[in-house]
């Protein structure tokens, strides 16, 4: 298997929305020219402003709000 190339790895859209304590990041990728697939991220920010990301785990209501809509967009842009 070969091994993973950062600069092949190509961010084609990106969509967040805040949180609470961060955000949610809906990113569509494309590796060395493959299928476009899509990465859910929760990212927190400390009150220091550094972000870090964690597992997605539970969503509060607002959150699953929030996550859907940037899936629908992370969708038409897979179309």
């Amino acid at each position: 298997m070969a091994k993973y190339e950062v600069e092949k790895d190509l961010v084609l859209h990106s969509y967040e929305e805040p949180t609470e304590k961060g955000k949610l990041k809906v990113t569509v990728h494309q590796y060395n020219g493959g299928v476009r697939k899509v990465q859910i991220t929760r990212m927190l920010v400390s009150e220091a402003g550094v972000e870090s990301f964690v597992k997605l785990g539970r969503l509060t209501a607002a959150e699953l709000v929030s996550l859907c809509k940037l899936l629908t967009n992370a969708q038409e842009a897979l179309e």
